[in-house]
Protein backbone atom coordinates (compact mmCIF):
# COMPACT_ATOMS: atom_id res chain seq x y z
CA UNK A 1 0.00 0.00 0.00
CA UNK A 2 0.95 3.71 -0.98
CA UNK A 3 0.96 5.82 1.76
CA UNK A 4 1.34 9.60 1.34
CA UNK A 5 1.66 12.58 3.88
CA UNK A 6 -2.23 13.33 2.32
CA UNK A 7 -3.33 10.13 3.45
CA UNK A 8 -1.59 9.98 6.59
CA UNK A 9 -2.87 13.32 7.61
CA UNK A 10 -6.51 12.28 6.54
CA UNK A 11 -6.22 9.11 8.79
CA UNK A 12 -5.83 11.35 11.36
CA UNK A 13 -9.23 13.55 11.11
CA UNK A 14 -11.81 12.27 13.84
CA UNK A 15 -14.27 9.38 13.48
CA UNK A 16 -13.55 10.07 10.06
CA UNK A 17 -10.30 9.17 9.84
CA UNK A 18 -10.30 6.66 11.75
CA UNK A 19 -13.00 4.64 10.00
CA UNK A 20 -10.86 5.24 6.50
CA UNK A 21 -7.91 4.08 8.57
CA UNK A 22 -9.71 0.81 9.38
CA UNK A 23 -10.74 0.65 5.37
CA UNK A 24 -7.29 1.22 4.15
CA UNK A 25 -5.02 -0.56 6.52
CA UNK A 26 -7.05 -3.91 7.24
CA UNK A 27 -6.53 -4.79 10.58
CA UNK A 28 -6.58 -8.14 11.43
CA UNK A 29 -8.61 -9.76 14.37
CA UNK A 30 -9.22 -12.93 15.96
CA UNK A 31 -11.88 -14.93 13.90
CA UNK A 32 -14.60 -16.74 15.46
CA UNK A 33 -13.72 -19.61 12.96
CA UNK A 34 -9.76 -19.44 14.52
CA UNK A 35 -6.75 -17.50 12.82
CA UNK A 36 -7.26 -13.89 11.43
CA UNK A 37 -9.75 -11.96 9.42
CA UNK A 38 -9.86 -8.11 8.33
CA UNK A 39 -11.59 -5.92 10.60
CA UNK A 40 -14.79 -4.85 9.32
CA UNK A 41 -17.61 -2.81 11.52
CA UNK A 42 -20.81 -3.18 12.07
CA UNK A 43 -23.68 -0.36 11.95
CA UNK A 44 -23.82 -0.28 15.93
CA UNK A 45 -19.45 -0.17 16.11
CA UNK A 46 -19.58 2.70 13.79
CA UNK A 47 -22.37 4.49 15.23
CA UNK A 48 -20.58 4.01 18.37
CA UNK A 49 -16.97 5.59 17.01
CA UNK A 50 -18.40 8.31 15.20
CA UNK A 51 -20.44 9.60 18.57
CA UNK A 52 -17.18 8.50 20.72
CA UNK A 53 -14.92 10.31 18.45
CA UNK A 54 -16.77 13.66 17.66
CA UNK A 55 -14.77 16.94 17.00
CA UNK A 56 -15.32 20.59 17.72
CA UNK A 57 -15.08 23.16 14.91
CA UNK A 58 -11.05 23.61 15.42
CA UNK A 59 -10.76 19.46 15.45
CA UNK A 60 -10.53 18.90 19.46
CA UNK A 61 -11.68 16.16 20.74
CA UNK A 62 -15.32 16.89 22.68
CA UNK A 63 -14.85 13.52 24.72
CA UNK A 64 -11.46 12.61 26.77
CA UNK A 65 -13.52 9.31 28.90
CA UNK A 66 -14.56 7.13 26.27
CA UNK A 67 -16.76 4.35 27.77
CA UNK A 68 -18.27 1.37 26.02
CA UNK A 69 -20.06 -0.86 27.94
CA UNK A 70 -21.44 -3.88 25.64
CA UNK A 71 -22.85 -7.19 26.26
CA UNK A 72 -19.97 -10.01 26.34
CA UNK A 73 -18.72 -10.78 23.05
CA UNK A 74 -20.20 -7.84 21.50
CA UNK A 75 -16.12 -6.23 20.08
CA UNK A 76 -16.13 -3.63 23.06
CA UNK A 77 -12.36 -5.25 23.81
CA UNK A 78 -11.67 -5.21 20.00
CA UNK A 79 -12.70 -1.37 19.54
CA UNK A 80 -10.60 0.14 22.19
CA UNK A 81 -7.62 -2.23 21.03
CA UNK A 82 -8.34 -0.72 17.36
CA UNK A 83 -8.57 2.95 18.56
CA UNK A 84 -5.18 2.37 20.60
CA UNK A 85 -3.59 1.02 18.02
CA UNK A 86 -4.85 3.79 15.26
CA UNK A 87 -3.38 6.58 17.88
CA UNK A 88 -0.46 4.35 18.66
CA UNK A 89 0.54 4.29 14.99
CA UNK A 90 -0.27 7.72 13.87
CA UNK A 91 -0.54 10.35 16.62
CA UNK A 92 3.08 11.60 18.34
CA UNK A 93 5.43 12.21 18.76
CA UNK A 94 5.98 10.85 22.46
CA UNK A 95 2.62 9.04 22.80
CA UNK A 96 2.57 6.99 26.05
CA UNK A 97 -0.20 4.73 26.34
CA UNK A 98 -0.83 2.71 29.17
CA UNK A 99 -3.32 -0.65 29.34
CA UNK A 100 -4.64 -2.20 32.50
CA UNK A 101 -7.31 -4.12 33.59
CA UNK A 102 -7.97 -6.13 37.03
CA UNK A 103 -5.10 -8.44 37.25
CA UNK A 104 -1.35 -8.47 35.72
CA UNK A 105 -2.67 -11.24 33.82
CA UNK A 106 -5.83 -10.17 32.36
CA UNK A 107 -3.68 -7.13 31.35
CA UNK A 108 -1.20 -9.03 29.49
CA UNK A 109 -4.24 -12.04 27.98
CA UNK A 110 -6.70 -9.69 27.03
CA UNK A 111 -6.18 -5.88 25.93
CA UNK A 112 -2.96 -5.74 25.61
CA UNK A 113 -2.42 -9.23 23.95
CA UNK A 114 -5.12 -8.08 21.50
CA UNK A 115 -3.30 -5.16 20.04
CA UNK A 116 -0.06 -7.03 19.68
CA UNK A 117 -1.67 -9.74 17.91
CA UNK A 118 -3.70 -6.95 15.50
CA UNK A 119 0.06 -5.30 14.72
CA UNK A 120 1.96 -9.05 14.17
CA UNK A 121 -0.92 -10.41 11.96
CA UNK A 122 -1.44 -6.95 9.83
CA UNK A 123 1.03 -6.49 7.04
CA UNK A 124 1.19 -2.89 7.20
CA UNK A 125 1.17 -2.83 11.15
CA UNK A 126 4.18 -5.15 11.23
CA UNK A 127 5.63 -3.15 8.72
CA UNK A 128 5.54 0.13 10.53
CA UNK A 129 6.06 -1.21 14.34
CA UNK A 130 8.29 -3.76 13.37
CA UNK A 131 8.69 -7.39 15.04
CA UNK A 132 11.45 -6.93 17.30
CA UNK A 133 9.22 -4.09 19.46
CA UNK A 134 6.38 -6.34 20.04
CA UNK A 135 7.72 -7.41 23.31
CA UNK A 136 6.43 -9.06 26.47
CA UNK A 137 4.98 -6.08 28.16
CA UNK A 138 5.60 -3.20 25.83
CA UNK A 139 5.35 -2.32 22.34
CA UNK A 140 7.31 0.34 20.98
CA UNK A 141 7.36 2.64 17.82
CA UNK A 142 10.80 3.86 17.69
CA UNK A 143 10.34 6.36 14.80
CA UNK A 144 7.87 7.86 16.24
CA UNK A 145 8.85 7.48 19.69
CA UNK A 146 5.90 5.93 21.30
CA UNK A 147 5.11 3.41 23.19
CA UNK A 148 2.49 1.45 24.57
CA UNK A 149 3.24 -0.29 28.11
CA UNK A 150 1.07 -2.73 29.90
CA UNK A 151 0.79 -2.07 33.53
CA UNK A 152 -1.11 -4.02 36.73
CA UNK A 153 -3.78 -2.09 38.90
CA UNK A 154 -1.53 -1.46 41.88
CA UNK A 155 -2.46 1.99 42.82
CA UNK A 156 1.16 2.90 43.95
CA UNK A 157 2.84 2.17 40.59
CA UNK A 158 0.56 4.29 38.61
CA UNK A 159 1.56 7.84 40.04
CA UNK A 160 4.10 10.14 38.55
CA UNK A 161 4.05 9.30 34.82
CA UNK A 162 2.89 11.29 32.21
CA UNK A 163 0.77 9.70 29.59
CA UNK A 164 -1.88 10.45 26.40
CA UNK A 165 -4.06 7.42 26.87
CA UNK A 166 -4.91 5.04 29.70
CA UNK A 167 -7.18 2.12 28.85
CA UNK A 168 -8.57 0.28 31.13
CA UNK A 169 -10.98 -3.40 30.84
CA UNK A 170 -13.71 -5.04 32.32
CA UNK A 171 -13.64 -2.02 35.18
CA UNK A 172 -17.39 -3.58 36.34
CA UNK A 173 -15.37 -6.49 38.13
CA UNK A 174 -12.81 -4.34 39.79
CA UNK A 175 -12.63 -4.13 44.28
CA UNK A 176 -12.84 -0.06 43.36
CA UNK A 177 -12.34 2.00 40.31
CA UNK A 178 -9.06 3.71 42.44
CA UNK A 179 -6.87 2.49 40.04
CA UNK A 180 -8.81 3.82 37.02
CA UNK A 181 -8.71 7.26 38.63
CA UNK A 182 -5.36 7.36 39.29
CA UNK A 183 -4.21 6.82 35.68
CA UNK A 184 -7.40 9.48 34.34
CA UNK A 185 -5.71 12.18 36.80
CA UNK A 186 -2.57 11.34 34.77
CA UNK A 187 -3.62 12.35 31.75
CA UNK A 188 -4.58 15.80 32.87
CA UNK A 189 -1.62 17.78 31.22
CA UNK A 190 -1.73 16.49 28.05
CA UNK A 191 -3.75 18.01 25.19
CA UNK A 192 -6.14 15.46 23.43
CA UNK A 193 -5.67 13.03 26.35
CA UNK A 194 -8.54 9.60 26.18
CA UNK A 195 -9.33 7.59 28.91
CA UNK A 196 -10.89 4.57 26.93
CA UNK A 197 -12.98 2.08 28.97
CA UNK A 198 -14.55 -1.40 27.97
CA UNK A 199 -16.91 -3.04 30.58
CA UNK A 200 -20.07 -5.39 30.94
CA UNK A 201 -22.52 -3.36 33.19
CA UNK A 202 -21.64 -2.75 36.65
CA UNK A 203 -23.95 -2.21 39.60
CA UNK A 204 -26.43 0.88 40.59
CA UNK A 205 -23.66 3.24 41.91
CA UNK A 206 -20.83 1.82 40.36
CA UNK A 207 -18.44 3.68 38.12
CA UNK A 208 -19.62 2.85 35.03
CA UNK A 209 -22.99 4.08 36.64
CA UNK A 210 -21.56 7.17 37.63
CA UNK A 211 -19.91 7.87 34.48
CA UNK A 212 -23.83 7.19 32.94
CA UNK A 213 -25.41 9.74 35.15
CA UNK A 214 -22.86 12.58 34.26
CA UNK A 215 -23.04 12.04 31.14
CA UNK A 216 -27.55 11.91 31.30
CA UNK A 217 -27.29 14.55 33.79
CA UNK A 218 -25.21 16.83 31.39
CA UNK A 219 -22.93 17.61 34.70
CA UNK A 220 -19.76 16.69 32.41
CA UNK A 221 -19.80 16.94 28.70
CA UNK A 222 -16.55 15.56 28.38
CA UNK A 223 -17.69 12.07 29.65
CA UNK A 224 -19.14 9.80 26.72
CA UNK A 225 -20.95 6.23 27.20
CA UNK A 226 -22.31 4.27 25.25
CA UNK A 227 -24.45 1.30 26.40
CA UNK A 228 -26.06 -1.40 24.30
CA UNK A 229 -28.88 -3.43 26.02
CA UNK A 230 -31.54 -5.62 25.07
CA UNK A 231 -34.85 -6.21 26.79
CA UNK A 232 -34.87 -10.35 26.78
CA UNK A 233 -33.33 -12.85 25.25
CA UNK A 234 -35.66 -12.55 22.07
CA UNK A 235 -34.04 -8.64 21.24
CA UNK A 236 -30.42 -10.20 21.96
CA UNK A 237 -31.56 -12.84 19.58
CA UNK A 238 -32.72 -10.37 16.74
CA UNK A 239 -30.11 -7.90 17.34
CA UNK A 240 -26.93 -9.22 18.13
CA UNK A 241 -24.11 -8.80 15.62
CA UNK A 242 -24.05 -11.51 13.04
CA UNK A 243 -20.87 -13.25 14.78
CA UNK A 244 -22.31 -13.88 18.04
CA UNK A 245 -23.44 -17.89 17.81
CA UNK A 246 -27.47 -18.12 18.20
CA UNK A 247 -27.68 -21.65 20.17
CA UNK A 248 -24.76 -20.64 21.96
CA UNK A 249 -26.35 -17.40 23.33
CA UNK A 250 -30.26 -20.11 24.10
CA UNK A 251 -27.60 -21.86 25.86
CA UNK A 252 -26.11 -19.74 28.17
CA UNK A 253 -29.36 -18.59 29.30
CA UNK A 254 -30.05 -22.09 30.29
CA UNK A 255 -27.35 -22.21 31.81
CA UNK A 256 -27.30 -19.24 33.92
CA UNK A 257 -28.67 -17.26 36.83
CA UNK A 258 -31.01 -14.98 35.56
CA UNK A 259 -29.65 -11.87 37.21
CA UNK A 260 -26.31 -13.07 35.64
CA UNK A 261 -27.95 -13.64 32.31
CA UNK A 262 -29.04 -10.13 32.46
CA UNK A 263 -25.94 -8.54 33.20
CA UNK A 264 -23.29 -10.56 30.95
CA UNK A 265 -25.75 -11.01 27.72
CA UNK A 266 -28.59 -8.27 27.79
CA UNK A 267 -26.46 -5.83 29.39
CA UNK A 268 -29.15 -4.70 32.17
CA UNK A 269 -28.17 -3.05 35.57
CA UNK A 270 -28.69 -5.08 38.32
CA UNK A 271 -30.33 -2.84 41.11
CA UNK A 272 -31.35 -5.38 44.07
CA UNK A 273 -30.96 -8.94 45.27
CA UNK A 274 -33.08 -11.48 43.09
CA UNK A 275 -35.22 -14.25 44.21
CA UNK A 276 -33.35 -17.96 43.15
CA UNK A 277 -36.23 -20.04 43.10
CA UNK A 278 -39.38 -19.40 41.52
CA UNK A 279 -42.44 -19.83 43.22
CA UNK A 280 -44.23 -22.16 40.90
CA UNK A 281 -41.34 -24.28 40.54
CA UNK A 282 -41.12 -24.67 44.76
CA UNK A 283 -44.42 -25.53 44.45
CA UNK A 284 -43.84 -28.22 41.60
CA UNK A 285 -41.29 -29.45 43.82
CA UNK A 286 -43.35 -30.57 46.71
CA UNK A 287 -44.87 -34.10 46.70
CA UNK A 288 -47.11 -36.31 49.23
CA UNK A 289 -44.26 -38.78 50.47
CA UNK A 290 -42.90 -39.49 53.86
CA UNK A 291 -40.16 -37.67 55.27
CA UNK A 292 -37.73 -39.44 56.33
CA UNK A 293 -38.38 -42.31 53.20
CA UNK A 294 -37.17 -45.65 53.91
CA UNK A 295 -35.63 -48.12 52.08
CA UNK A 296 -38.85 -49.58 50.47
CA UNK A 297 -39.66 -45.65 49.91
CA UNK A 298 -36.19 -45.04 47.52
CA UNK A 299 -36.94 -48.46 45.53
CA UNK A 300 -40.27 -47.65 44.94
CA UNK A 301 -38.79 -43.74 43.23
CA UNK A 302 -36.54 -45.36 41.87
CA UNK A 303 -38.08 -47.86 39.89
CA UNK A 304 -36.05 -50.15 38.94
CA UNK A 305 -33.40 -46.95 37.23
CA UNK A 306 -30.17 -46.65 38.59
CA UNK A 307 -29.63 -44.31 41.60
CA UNK A 308 -26.87 -42.77 43.88
CA UNK A 309 -27.50 -41.12 47.35
CA UNK A 310 -25.67 -38.62 49.29
CA UNK A 311 -26.04 -36.42 52.31
CA UNK A 312 -25.25 -32.39 53.36
CA UNK A 313 -24.30 -30.74 56.56
CA UNK A 314 -24.78 -26.86 57.54
CA UNK A 315 -24.01 -26.80 60.85
CA UNK A 316 -24.58 -23.94 63.39
CA UNK A 317 -22.98 -22.91 66.53
CA UNK A 318 -25.12 -23.29 69.55
CA UNK A 319 -27.02 -20.53 70.60
CA UNK A 320 -26.28 -18.36 67.24
CA UNK A 321 -27.26 -14.60 67.75
CA UNK A 322 -29.04 -15.02 64.32
CA UNK A 323 -31.18 -18.08 65.03
CA UNK A 324 -29.09 -20.23 62.44
CA UNK A 325 -30.09 -23.79 62.78
CA UNK A 326 -27.83 -27.22 62.28
CA UNK A 327 -29.51 -29.00 59.64
CA UNK A 328 -28.87 -32.61 57.75
CA UNK A 329 -30.21 -33.31 54.68
CA UNK A 330 -30.33 -36.44 52.41
CA UNK A 331 -31.08 -36.88 48.70
CA UNK A 332 -31.40 -39.86 46.13
CA UNK A 333 -30.01 -38.70 42.25
CA UNK A 334 -32.19 -40.78 40.36
CA UNK A 335 -31.53 -41.51 36.52
CA UNK A 336 -34.43 -40.40 34.31
CA UNK A 337 -37.06 -42.30 32.53
CA UNK A 338 -36.44 -40.40 29.42
CA UNK A 339 -32.48 -41.08 29.79
CA UNK A 340 -32.54 -37.47 30.49
CA UNK A 341 -30.79 -35.35 33.63
CA UNK A 342 -31.61 -36.87 36.78
CA UNK A 343 -33.94 -36.28 38.97
CA UNK A 344 -33.08 -35.35 42.88
CA UNK A 345 -35.59 -36.60 45.60
CA UNK A 346 -35.24 -35.07 49.41
CA UNK A 347 -35.05 -38.75 51.13
CA UNK A 348 -34.29 -37.02 55.05
CA UNK A 349 -34.31 -33.59 56.18
CA UNK A 350 -33.45 -33.39 59.87
CA UNK A 351 -32.87 -29.99 62.32
CA UNK A 352 -30.70 -30.93 65.14
CA UNK A 353 -31.63 -29.25 68.13
CA UNK A 354 -28.67 -27.43 69.97
CA UNK A 355 -26.26 -28.23 67.46
CA UNK A 356 -25.17 -31.10 69.43
CA UNK A 357 -22.64 -33.41 68.06
CA UNK A 358 -23.88 -36.77 69.45
CA UNK A 359 -27.32 -36.16 67.95
CA UNK A 360 -25.51 -35.19 64.25
CA UNK A 361 -23.59 -38.15 64.41
CA UNK A 362 -26.64 -39.76 65.65
CA UNK A 363 -28.67 -38.54 62.11
CA UNK A 364 -25.70 -38.96 59.36
CA UNK A 365 -25.33 -42.95 60.89
CA UNK A 366 -28.47 -44.10 60.91
CA UNK A 367 -29.41 -42.18 57.30
CA UNK A 368 -25.96 -44.08 56.39
CA UNK A 369 -27.38 -47.74 57.02
CA UNK A 370 -30.62 -47.08 55.54
CA UNK A 371 -29.40 -45.26 51.96
CA UNK A 372 -25.98 -46.57 51.93
CA UNK A 373 -24.75 -42.80 51.39
CA UNK A 374 -22.02 -43.16 48.66
CA UNK A 375 -21.18 -39.45 49.82
CA UNK A 376 -21.40 -36.62 52.33
CA UNK A 377 -20.27 -32.93 52.35
CA UNK A 378 -19.94 -31.32 55.30
CA UNK A 379 -19.28 -27.43 55.19
CA UNK A 380 -15.86 -26.95 57.26
CA UNK A 381 -17.63 -24.12 59.65
CA UNK A 382 -17.51 -25.79 62.91
CA UNK A 383 -18.07 -28.94 61.85
CA UNK A 384 -14.00 -30.34 61.69
CA UNK A 385 -15.31 -32.80 64.86
CA UNK A 386 -18.31 -34.02 62.93
CA UNK A 387 -15.57 -34.68 59.58
CA UNK A 388 -12.74 -36.48 61.97
CA UNK A 389 -15.96 -38.87 63.10
CA UNK A 390 -17.24 -39.73 59.75
CA UNK A 391 -13.89 -40.63 58.66
CA UNK A 392 -13.14 -43.18 61.44
CA UNK A 393 -16.16 -44.42 60.96
CA UNK A 394 -15.34 -44.66 57.14
CA UNK A 395 -17.70 -42.60 56.06
CA UNK A 396 -17.36 -41.61 52.40
CA UNK A 397 -17.13 -37.70 52.95
CA UNK A 398 -15.68 -34.27 51.79
CA UNK A 399 -15.07 -31.25 53.88
CA UNK A 400 -16.38 -28.16 51.82
CA UNK A 401 -14.96 -24.25 52.28
CA UNK A 402 -18.18 -22.27 51.94
CA UNK A 403 -16.54 -20.11 49.39
CA UNK A 404 -17.46 -18.54 45.47
CA UNK A 405 -15.40 -21.34 43.64
CA UNK A 406 -17.80 -24.30 45.26
CA UNK A 407 -21.26 -21.83 45.96
CA UNK A 408 -21.24 -20.73 42.51
CA UNK A 409 -20.72 -24.03 40.90
CA UNK A 410 -23.34 -25.88 43.60
CA UNK A 411 -26.44 -23.19 43.85
CA UNK A 412 -25.87 -22.83 39.80
CA UNK A 413 -26.78 -27.02 39.88
CA UNK A 414 -29.82 -26.48 42.20
CA UNK A 415 -30.78 -23.56 40.74
CA UNK A 416 -31.25 -25.55 37.12
CA UNK A 417 -32.60 -28.48 38.77
CA UNK A 418 -35.63 -26.82 40.77
CA UNK A 419 -36.20 -24.99 37.31
CA UNK A 420 -36.41 -27.85 35.48
CA UNK A 421 -38.95 -29.67 37.30
CA UNK A 422 -36.34 -32.15 39.02
CA UNK A 423 -36.35 -31.37 42.35
CA UNK A 424 -38.76 -33.69 44.80
CA UNK A 425 -39.45 -33.52 48.38
CA UNK A 426 -41.54 -33.89 50.92
CA UNK A 427 -44.84 -31.65 51.76
CA UNK A 428 -44.13 -32.14 54.77
CA UNK A 429 -40.92 -29.83 54.78
CA UNK A 430 -42.62 -26.35 54.74
CA UNK A 431 -39.73 -25.17 56.34
CA UNK A 432 -37.79 -26.17 53.62
CA UNK A 433 -40.35 -24.37 51.28
CA UNK A 434 -40.46 -21.06 52.88
CA UNK A 435 -36.76 -20.98 52.55
CA UNK A 436 -36.58 -21.85 49.16
CA UNK A 437 -38.81 -18.97 48.99
CA UNK A 438 -36.80 -16.42 50.48
CA UNK A 439 -33.87 -17.26 49.42
CA UNK A 440 -31.88 -14.91 47.13
CA UNK A 441 -28.47 -13.92 45.76
CA UNK A 442 -26.92 -10.61 45.07
CA UNK A 443 -24.52 -9.84 42.66
CA UNK A 444 -20.99 -8.28 43.62
CA UNK A 445 -19.09 -7.20 40.90
CA UNK A 446 -19.39 -9.93 38.26
CA UNK A 447 -20.19 -13.23 41.36
CA UNK A 448 -22.88 -14.08 43.01
CA UNK A 449 -23.73 -13.73 47.08
CA UNK A 450 -25.72 -16.28 48.17
CA UNK A 451 -28.42 -16.05 50.78
CA UNK A 452 -29.40 -12.83 53.18
CA UNK A 453 -29.25 -12.10 56.68
CA UNK A 454 -32.82 -10.76 56.85
CA UNK A 455 -33.87 -14.81 56.25
CA UNK A 456 -32.81 -17.85 57.38
CA UNK A 457 -31.34 -20.63 55.13
CA UNK A 458 -29.40 -23.51 56.90
CA UNK A 459 -32.26 -25.57 55.23
CA UNK A 460 -31.42 -24.96 51.55
CA UNK A 461 -27.63 -24.79 51.78
CA UNK A 462 -27.90 -27.90 53.19
CA UNK A 463 -29.77 -29.28 50.28
CA UNK A 464 -27.43 -28.10 48.37
CA UNK A 465 -24.10 -29.79 49.82
CA UNK A 466 -26.36 -32.93 49.59
CA UNK A 467 -26.86 -32.43 45.82
CA UNK A 468 -23.82 -31.34 45.43
CA UNK A 469 -22.25 -34.37 46.93
CA UNK A 470 -23.60 -36.41 44.07
CA UNK A 471 -21.92 -33.75 41.47
CA UNK A 472 -19.12 -36.98 40.38
CA UNK A 473 -21.76 -39.41 39.90
CA UNK A 474 -22.56 -40.35 36.49
CA UNK A 475 -26.16 -42.66 36.45
CA UNK A 476 -26.78 -44.95 33.36
CA UNK A 477 -30.69 -45.71 33.35
CA UNK A 478 -30.75 -49.07 33.85
CA UNK A 479 -27.48 -51.25 34.66
CA UNK A 480 -27.45 -55.07 34.06
CA UNK A 481 -24.55 -56.33 36.64
CA UNK A 482 -23.66 -58.69 33.89
CA UNK A 483 -24.78 -61.43 30.51
CA UNK A 484 -23.41 -64.56 30.74
CA UNK A 485 -24.78 -66.24 27.81
CA UNK A 486 -23.86 -70.30 27.45
CA UNK A 487 -26.02 -71.18 24.35
CA UNK A 488 -24.77 -73.08 21.36
CA UNK A 489 -27.79 -72.06 19.19
CA UNK A 490 -26.17 -71.11 15.66
CA UNK A 491 -28.93 -68.30 16.07
CA UNK A 492 -27.19 -66.56 19.24
CA UNK A 493 -25.54 -63.81 17.88
CA UNK A 494 -29.17 -62.31 16.78
CA UNK A 495 -30.11 -62.37 20.33
CA UNK A 496 -30.72 -58.38 21.44
CA UNK A 497 -28.35 -59.01 24.51
CA UNK A 498 -25.57 -59.69 21.95
CA UNK A 499 -25.79 -56.95 19.39
CA UNK A 500 -28.72 -58.30 17.94
CA UNK A 501 -32.42 -57.42 17.68
CA UNK A 502 -34.49 -60.50 18.44
CA UNK A 503 -35.85 -62.03 21.78
CA UNK A 504 -34.71 -65.97 21.20
CA UNK A 505 -36.53 -69.23 23.02
CA UNK A 506 -33.49 -69.44 24.86
CA UNK A 507 -34.27 -66.38 27.08
CA UNK A 508 -36.96 -68.10 29.31
CA UNK A 509 -33.68 -69.25 30.94
CA UNK A 510 -31.69 -66.33 30.65
CA UNK A 511 -30.74 -64.89 34.18
CA UNK A 512 -29.63 -61.44 32.00
CA UNK A 513 -33.26 -61.15 30.06
CA UNK A 514 -35.11 -61.75 33.39
CA UNK A 515 -33.78 -58.99 34.95
CA UNK A 516 -33.80 -56.88 31.62
CA UNK A 517 -37.26 -57.46 31.29
CA UNK A 518 -38.21 -56.58 35.16
CA UNK A 519 -36.69 -52.86 34.21
CA UNK A 520 -38.54 -52.79 31.24
CA UNK A 521 -41.65 -53.54 32.87
CA UNK A 522 -40.88 -50.60 35.54
CA UNK A 523 -40.06 -48.44 32.55
CA UNK A 524 -43.43 -48.65 31.24
CA UNK A 525 -45.07 -48.33 34.48
CA UNK A 526 -42.98 -45.25 34.78
CA UNK A 527 -43.45 -43.95 30.66
CA UNK A 528 -46.74 -45.60 29.88
CA UNK A 529 -47.23 -43.76 26.77
CA UNK A 530 -43.46 -45.47 25.81
CA UNK A 531 -43.50 -47.36 22.24
CA UNK A 532 -39.70 -48.75 23.08
CA UNK A 533 -39.70 -52.48 22.51
CA UNK A 534 -37.40 -54.54 24.71
CA UNK A 535 -34.45 -54.67 22.38
CA UNK A 536 -34.95 -50.95 21.57
CA UNK A 537 -35.16 -50.37 25.68
CA UNK A 538 -32.13 -52.72 26.15
CA UNK A 539 -29.55 -50.62 23.30
CA UNK A 540 -30.99 -47.44 25.01
CA UNK A 541 -31.10 -47.35 28.25
CA UNK A 542 -29.45 -50.21 29.95
CA UNK A 543 -26.09 -50.27 30.41
CA UNK A 544 -23.77 -53.53 31.41
CA UNK A 545 -21.63 -52.63 34.45
CA UNK A 546 -20.25 -56.07 34.61
CA UNK A 547 -18.89 -58.97 32.06
CA UNK A 548 -20.71 -59.91 28.89
CA UNK A 549 -19.41 -63.69 28.50
CA UNK A 550 -20.62 -66.05 25.27
CA UNK A 551 -20.08 -69.56 24.92
CA UNK A 552 -18.50 -70.38 21.56
CA UNK A 553 -20.71 -72.26 19.03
Amino acid sequence: MQVTPAKVRSWRKGADGFLQWVKDVEPRIPSRKGGFEVFKPVDFQVEAVRDALAQDDAGNWLHQTICFSFPRRHSKTTLNALLVTWRFTLFGPNENIKVMANSERQTLSVGFSLVKKIVLNTPFLLSQVGRENLRAYDIQHPKLQNIISAVSCNVAGLYGEKITCGWVSEIHAAASDEAMQVLASSLGDTEGSWLLVDSTVDAVGGPMHRLEQLQDAGEDPTVFVRRVEYRDLEEALEKSPPWIDRAWLKSRQKQLLPAIFKTQHLNQRSAAASNLFVMEDIRAAREVVPCPMDGEDVERIAAGRKYATGGGLDRAYFGSLHGDATIWTSVAKVADADAGEPHFWVLNQKAILGSLGRSIKKEIARDVERYDLGNVVIEAYNAQDIATWAMEQKIPCEIIHATNTNQVPAFMELYRIVREGRLHFSHALEDLAREMETFVYELKGDKPKFGSDKWHDDRVYSLVWAVYSLRARELAVYELPDIICDSRSSHASFCYLRDGDLILPCSERCEAHKRCEVMYLQHRAVRVESELTLPEFFTAMVNVSGVRSYRAI
